[in-house]
């Protein structure tokens, strides 16, 4: 019924990492298998533990570093385990809200409609909402005592080169929706060119 973004999940860690050299031996909480196989292919070692342990595993020396949103960073004050962010939008997350097909298919019109204005309301209010945080969760992190560092263009290229086979098999593995992703996603970044993941 709708779909919104998340952000995405950026670095935090216990210790700098500015570089690929940087990943090497970095023990990694990894969420998800996307954020594992990204962890892996920049050289880290993730460890599968679920987002809730965060503060505590970070806090224990379980684990070097995570990826995270930086609102769940500012939310969950995961600033007071780790002090070093690099917001370099590493893996894209979204939410989505559903029903079940057949429960949809038994409401009558009127109530499918009014579910879906109400739905489609608060997706474009939290659009709106993760648009402002993205830009501003960094300052915060910051004001808290955090290192915020933005990797350098060429930096950024090696990481993202470093994770392209990842993605191609992801791509591949859709098949002709796969295609039809990559399109809007190539379109969309013509449109909007990176220049820097904060403007100021």
């Amino acid at each position: 019924m709708a779909l919104w973004t998340a952000t995405s999940l950026d670095l935090i860690s216990k210790k700098p990492v500015r570089t690929m050299a940087d990943w090497q031996g970095l023990v990694m909480m990894a969420i998800n298998p996307p954020t594992a196989a990204v962890a892996t292919a920049l050289g880290g070692s993730p460890v599968s533990i679920d987002f809730p342990e965060a503060y505590s595993a970070l806090s224990k020396g379980v684990v070097d570093a995570g990826m995270f949103a930086t609102t769940q960073m500012v939310e969950y004050s995961l600033d007071e385990v780790a002090k070093y962010v690099v917001p370099v939008y590493m893996v894209p997350t979204f939410i989505v809200s559903a029903i079940n097909l057949d429960v949809w298919k038994s409401l009558p019109k009127d109530a499918q409609n009014a579910l879906l204005e109400e739905h489609q309301q608060m997706a474009d209010d939290l659009n709106a909402l993760y648009e402002v945080l993205v830009t501003t969760n960094p300052d915060t992190l910051a004001d808290r005592g955090c290192d915020i560092y933005i990797l350098p263009e060429d930096e950024r290229d090696r990481w993202h080169a470093a994770i392209q086979p990842y993605i191609d098999e992801q791509i591949a593995k859709m098949g002709d929706f796969g295609k039809k992703v990559l399109d809007v996603a190539e379109k969309i970044n013509a449109k909007y060119p990176y220049v820097g993941y904060i403007e100021k």
